[in-house]
């Protein structure tokens, strides 16, 4: 009997949807030497129907860094003349 990934080896065309994706805790997360982005650590499981781990998968995503209001230059108002 062939594998899964011998079956859909190659034949896989696009993700068509998550159901559900929670998020339980902070994740592992390092600061770009800019400062404007963020590279998180994420790892993932695909179970089967038998809830067996048939596609264990990790890999970094890098993200913009939201501003902080608080740090925002506001700009300065002019003076009457």
């Amino acid at each position: 009997m062939p594998r899964d990934e011998e079956t859909f080896s190659g034949s896989a065309i696009a993700n068509l949807g998550i159901q559900a994706w929670t998020f339980t805790a902070p994740t592992e997360k390092r600061l770009t030497s800019d400062g404007k982005r963020k590279v998180i650590g994420r790892s993932f499981e695909v179970l089967n129907g038998r809830d067996e781990v048939v596609q264990p998968g990790s890999g970094p995503l890098m993200i913009r860094v939201r501003p902080d209001p608080q740090l925002a230059v506001k700009p300065q108002r002019e003076l009457p003349a």
